[in-house]
């Protein structure tokens, strides 16, 4: 009975396939849905009538059955995608009309409009759905407008990938709808751009001080993402408590704070409520930010009492100032001086100016004593003499004392702010002998030719060595010195985690110093907005461990050059993520006591080599190395078939074994045309696989890489002629290639 039901079945199915490949013109939108339905229908009894013969079947017919089923399967695929496609049609056909008819029906005078400025699509997937409404409504839908038309404003109009995308489609009537179906194939997903969306969320800069021009970009940025993402369909309304969590764990602490203090013990907040706060924070904060340095406190005359040399007691009176419990500058209790947001955004002058304004001390940035009765140890971080840290200045500053005031000798050079150089960083995996993973943070330097790790880090993770005989030189050629020791290790993109490569380093104690010197003033720049960053604490310094040279540098960088603004680095797409470097404004407006130059340059010991040579031509005893029989042939036949063709490539004939010549080579047809058979059923199910195919073949022959087969050849026995099976391998990530053709040379024939 189910053997019956099956065969009823099949013919069922192939009925449909052959209504689906010539379906009648006056088929009706309904029809389409309802023969839908029943294609759905059938094949779902199919597949229960189906395991019941696959369970009552012998051994000897299951792979019969198997067969039975796949060839349903691609039946049932084939037939739901062409009902589909013709009910699209048919219901896009019904709305051109709709329209039609409205446009005929409508006011012939309307209220003439300001025009419209498309804005260019940049190629980021969360662009694109306000790029494609508008861009439909003006051009696409417009049956006033040629297609040639639109094709042209479709290429004026997009930028980045998307422009690659449609680079080579040239300007005609008939190439409009494929440049169309491109850009809606690739971005036309839901998943990539409500991933893209998400990531830029939760990758938002942090606020770092109370700046209302941060807090300004965090909410405007927010609200923007979570406005797309409702767009997408994606219950918003109910993430606020996630919302919430994420956004103010990027706020400064001051603005942290006033958002608790604002709530009840179990309230739990809206995003609307944190919008309306943040709103309100950064208006207030825009308001005083352009008011002076608060003034000092009220003095007070305080008394006090030391014992004189003859043992009794002396009063003095000293009019001082009250020593704050927090900052002289803000008056705020979270903080120190060294660390006021206001104090840090003076330049040295005015730092200066101010100490001296407030009696502070020039060491400790307290009130109270003078720098001659300074009872602190500590001292400037960069040139270790008695001030701060941030009045440090290369050039001597003479400081008089005395015990009125502290003056500044106005003959001495006051500090300029500079720029300081941004140099390109990126942080990295490092896979050890075991296969684990460590994130270090790596210097890319054009100027080297070698890589260098340091030392340490080598031991650590247990790298291979090998002996390594050769001088390092850096700048000015001075030798640099390492230890004699190459390590070689694999090391991976933390932004592409399917990028590898290989990486040959020397040793060395230490590379560098800190890099950055000094903290950078991070802003949000606007050109780099959206980017993966291959080093995303680029503003702090840290240590570095590893140095990759110019040889890595070709293997890693890509197109793509993002120019600089004022005071704001250039960018380098690589395969690390986006390199930062150029000229930058430091934090703190410190001036550098040094710069960090990274340049080194391998010398082989050449006399050793020299005398290594001299020594083993001398003791070697000269062996004349004796061919073999086949060897001979095998040059022989490379003496008289090489030949040069006219595009300067080299052509020689295969050295084949005459005595293995009379071995038949087997049946590769069939196995040839099967791979070609199971190609072909994925073409039916994937259009796109299909063109992109034919593209790469038809590339290979124009190039001359594979030719077609003479019609002579064509009928030659299977012991002549091996077929070689081919198949797709589609990598939707790849920068360069999506698709490529893999021929399997490897693949038996009937004789193995």
């Amino acid at each position: 009975m189910s053997l019956k039901k099956q065969q009823s079945q099949l013919n069922q199915f192939t009925r449909t396939v052959t209504f689906c490949k010539a379906i009648p013109v006056g088929t009706t939108i309904n029809e389409l849905i309802q023969r839908l339905e029943n294609v759905k229908q059938l094949f779902t009894e199919f597949k229960q009538n189906q395991e019941q013969v696959e369970e009552s079947c012998g051994e000897d017919n299951i792979d019969v059955q198997f067969t039975m089923r796949g060839q349903v399967e691609d039946y049932f695929f084939y037939c739901c995608s062409r009902f589909n496609e013709a009910i699209d049609y048919l219901k896009a056909k019904k709305q051109d009309k709709d329209k039609e008819h409205a446009n005929k029906n409508a006011p012939s005078q309307q209220q003439e409009l300001p025009r419209i400025e498309l804005t260019p699509f940049s190629g980021l997937y969360e662009d694109w759905t306000s790029f494609k409404d508008l861009y439909t409504t003006l051009i696409h839908d417009n049956k006033s407008i040629a297609n040639v038309q639109k094709l042209h404003y479709l290429k004026t109009n997009v930028e980045g990938d998307a422009y690659g995308l449609l680079k080579s489609i040239n300007v005609t009537e008939a190439n409009y709808p494929d440049a169309w179906k491109k850009l809606m194939d690739r971005y036309e997903h839901k998943r990539y751009i409500v991933d893209s969306l998400l990531k830029r969320f939760f990758e938002q800069p942090a606020v770092t001080c109370e700046n209302h021009s941060e807090i300004k970009a965090l909410i405007d940025k927010s609200s923007e993402i979570v406005q797309g993402l409702k767009v997408h369909g994606l219950p918003v309304n109910q993430w606020d408590t996630i919302l919430v969590y994420v956004v103010v764990s990027k706020l400064d602490g001051e603005t942290h704070k006033h958002w608790e203090l604002r709530l009840k013990k179990d309230e739990l907040p809206t995003f609307s409520d944190l919008q309306e706060f943040l709103e309100a924070r950064w208006q207030s904060l825009e308001m005083i930010s352009g008011s002076n340095v608060p003034s000092s406190q009220p003095k007070s005359s305080i008394a006090t009492i030391k014992p004189n040399q003859s043992g009794g007691l002396k009063r003095s009176n000293s009019n001082v100032q009250n020593q704050p419990n927090g900052c002289a500058c803000c008056s705020s209790v979270d903080h120190t001086i060294g660390s006021c947001p206001r104090y840090v955004k003076l330049d040295l002058e005015s730092r200066l100016q101010f100490i001296k304004s407030k009696n502070l001390c020039f060491n400790c940035l307290r009130v109270g004593h003078s720098l001659k009765n300074c009872k602190s140890r500590s001292t400037c971080q960069q040139c270790h003499k008695n001030h701060h840290t941030s009045i440090h200045n290369d050039k001597r500053v003479s400081v008089m004392t005395s015990e009125r005031a502290l003056k500044l000798d106005e003959t001495s050079d006051i500090p300029r702010p500079r720029k300081l150089v941004l140099l390109a960083t990126a942080v990295v995996h490092i896979f050890d002998k075991f296969g684990e993973v460590t994130a270090v943070k790596t210097l890319i330097d054009q100027g080297s030719e070698n890589a260098i790790i340091k030392s340490g880090l080598a031991k650590r993770l247990g790298f291979e060595r090998s002996t390594y005989f050769s001088s390092v030189k850096g700048i000015g050629d001075i030798p640099v010195e390492s230890e004699p020791v190459l390590f070689t290790f694999r090391i991976g993109s933390c932004v592409i985690p399917s990028f590898t490569m290989e990486v040959e380093a020397i040793s060395m104690e230490k590379i560098t110093g800190d890099i950055p010197l000094v903290p950078i003033e991070k802003r949000p720049w606007p050109h780099l907005e959206g980017l993966r960053l291959a080093d995303r604490n680029f503003d702090c310094p840290s240590n570095v461990e590893l140095l990759l040279g110019a040889e890595a540098y070709e293997n890693i960088v890509l197109n793509g050059l993002i120019k600089k603004a004022d005071n704001s680095p250039t960018a380098q797409n690589s395969q690390l993520g986006w390199l930062l470097f150029g000229a930058v404004k430091s934090k703190n407006d410190v001036v550098a006591r040094s710069n960090n130059s990274c340049l080194s340059r391998a010398d082989v010991y050449s006399k050793l080599d020299e005398t290594l040579r001299l020594f083993w031509e001398i003791e070697d005893i000269p062996v004349e190395r004796k061919l073999s029989s086949k060897e001979k042939q095998a040059e022989s036949i490379f003496t008289k078939t090489v030949s040069r063709t006219k595009e300067g490539r080299y052509r020689v004939f295969l050295p084949f074994d005459p005595a293995k010549e009379h071995r038949m080579l087997g049946d590769s047809r069939s196995t040839a045309v099967s791979c070609l058979f199971q190609l072909e059923k994925r073409f039916v199910r994937n259009r796109l696989l299909k063109d992109r195919y034919v593209e790469y073949m038809r590339n290979l022959i124009s190039a001359g890489h594979i030719e077609l087969v003479p019609k002579e050849r064509m009928n030659l026995p299977s012991s002549e002629v091996f077929y070689l099976p081919h198949h797709a391998v589609l990598k939707e990530s790849s920068t360069t290639t999506k698709l490529r053709v893999v021929f399997d040379a490897s693949r038996k024939s009937s004789k193995g």
